[in-house]
């Protein structure tokens, strides 16, 4: 599409141009005749100037100045058809050029673009392969240290405990020092018991002592008055 209006952008400029070019061809001619009317004006002004002055100047006014008049236009809108027609043939030959690009970028540059674009998803894919290849490597690493530092843990712990007794002798001991202190206690609280417990026996001795006769009084007391009754 871009390059069908390139070309009749060309078209139309050359149209233009040949247009222009008669009209430079015209304005050429023009621009001869005014140029041979100036001189020639001019040189009949130049005549009279020796003989009356005045009437000169009026030339000059008159007719020398609209004759410089309409060729300074003449020239002036012959370099401006000039111009135009030269930067119609720099827009012409860019356009060609612009064509010829149009024409590359159908094939080099797409094939080009169409390349990059498979290199693109390609090395994308090859990435995320990647990533997914050092991660399943990352996890693996990671629960093979693991499954060593716990292994060394308690292989030490399981060699220990096969070591040592169920219960430690150190426990043990203690808690045999303090069951020899247990019976310590007891004994020494026996010893003191019996002596204790031969003075209470002593007292309660002597108190059935002193209870027997009151209790034998008490009986005959209850006998006699269970009589009467």
């Amino acid at each position: 599409g871009g390059q069908d209006e390139l070309r009749r952008d060309n078209a139309a400029l050359q149209t233009e141009r040949v247009r222009l070019w008669e009209t430079m061809g015209k304005l050429q001619e023009y621009v001869v005749l005014t140029r041979a009317l100036d001189g020639a004006v001019e040189d009949h002004i130049a005549g009279v100037d020796t003989t009356d002055p005045a009437q000169a100047d009026t030339l000059r006014s008159d007719v020398l100045f609209p004759v410089r008049q309409k060729q300074q236009d003449l020239l002036t809108q012959l370099a401006v058809c000039a111009q135009g027609y030269l930067a119609m043939d720099v827009v012409r030959r860019n356009n060609e050029e612009l064509i010829k690009g149009v024409d590359r970028a159908a094939t080099t540059t797409v094939s080009a673009l169409r390349i990059s674009v498979m290199l693109a998803s390609a090395l994308d894919n090859q990435r995320k392969v990647v990533d997914q290849v050092n991660a399943l490597r990352g996890t693996t690493e990671d629960l093979i240290r693991g499954n060593a530092e716990m292994l060394a843990t308690q292989s030490g712990e399981i060699q220990r405990i096969a070591a040592d007794p169920a219960v430690g002798a150190e426990t043990l001991r203690n808690a045999f020092q303090e069951i020899y202190r247990t019976l310590d206690a007891i004994d020494t609280y026996k010893v003191r018991a019996t002596e204790t417990m031969a003075a209470t026996v002593e007292s309660l001795t002597s108190e059935l002592r002193q209870a027997g006769g009151r209790l034998e009084r008490s009986r005959t007391q209850g006998a006699l008055e269970g009589g009467l009754g």
